[in-house]
């Protein structure tokens, strides 16, 4: 595996899976300590980081709606599926975490 630029690979993943609590800011602030020495020397999780701002900047503008029974199902179904394989993508990583909070959002 690929070293990089602040250890592991190991590190790297680590840090990856809680790129979206940074970007919404769920993180505490040793958490975040860790994570922004890390966005500046990777161009990976600084990309991720970047689209994933974006997305909530344009969906934080949306009005909401209560899912319906049939798309409520099909969450469901994709989570089943996503937690069913394990995935090493950075993108992978936060599509599921989307797919968890839309189907958190629909159930209420």
């Amino acid at each position: 595996m690929t070293q990089l630029i602040d250890g592991t690979e190991e590190r790297h993943q680590a840090l990856t899976e809680q790129l979206t609590a940074y970007v919404d800011e769920e993180l505490s602030a040793e958490e975040r300590t860790q994570m922004q020495p890390h966005l500046l020397g990777c161009t990976r999780c600084r990309r991720e980081f970047a689209l994933q701002r974006a997305l909530r900047a344009r969906l934080a503008g949306q009005p909401t709606t209560r899912a319906s029974a049939a798309l409520r199902e099909r969450i469901a179904t994709a989570l089943d599926t996503a937690t069913e394989r394990p995935s090493d993508s950075v993108s992978q990583v936060w599509a599921t975490n989307i797919v968890r909070g839309l189907g958190a959002c629909s159930n209420g």
